[in-house]
């Protein structure tokens, strides 16, 4: 008998996250981060169909995990995704489809612009997701927040990894300080 009124409590306190209310710039957070995470997904397949290194395979596979879990928080909180049919390479964020179309102009220039748009993506992600930390009071937002940057330093590591071995060049800053990218790497 306490089994069981130990679980209908766990639940029922676990489901009440779905009740409290979220700001609006958390939920356009979320929203963001969604598409950012599908962009993500979207140029590692490109980049690993045009330059078949496994390094790019693996992280889609992991951003495509990351846009799932975030598609879960949006359907908990009863948030609408505003792009769940919309094509690879389609966004509903101008931002976003403008950082398509730059990004898939030149990454089949040459192996080295590939891993420098790789870790650019890594960068800007690792920067948005400082910002929505540091404005998130949720702590279902937070923690999702902070296995996904843990994810992309990850990914930023990894490429900046390549880089060095194959080019003898370390990827530079364009969104997060140098000396954050510097503690990062």
């Amino acid at each position: 008998m306490k089994n069981i009124f130990l679980i209908i409590i766990i639940s029922l306190s676990t489901n009440l996250f779905a009740l409290l209310p979220i700001s609006q710039q958390e939920e356009d957070g979320l929203i963001w981060l969604l598409e950012s995470t599908k962009l993500s997904k979207d140029i590692y397949n490109d980049l690993h169909e045009i330059w078949n290194i496994q390094l790019f395979s693996s992280i889609e596979l992991v951003e495509d995990r990351d846009y799932k879990s975030i598609e879960k928080l949006l359907d908990k909180y009863l948030i609408k995704n505003p792009i769940k049919s919309i094509k690879k390479g389609e966004y509903s964020s101008p931002y976003i489809s403008k950082l398509y179309s730059d990004f898939s102009q030149k990454y089949d220039d040459s192996e080295y612009e590939a891993l420098r748009i790789a870790a650019t993506l890594e960068d800007l992600m690792i920067s948005d997701i400082n910002d929505l930390l540091e404005t998130s009071t949720n702590e279902e937002f937070i923690n999702l927040f902070t296995t996904l940057r843990y994810s992309a330093i990850s990914h930023i590591r990894g490429i900046n990894n390549l880089m060095k071995k194959k080019y003898k060049v370390e990827y530079q800053a364009q969104f997060l300080s140098i000396l954050e990218l510097k503690n990062i790497l």
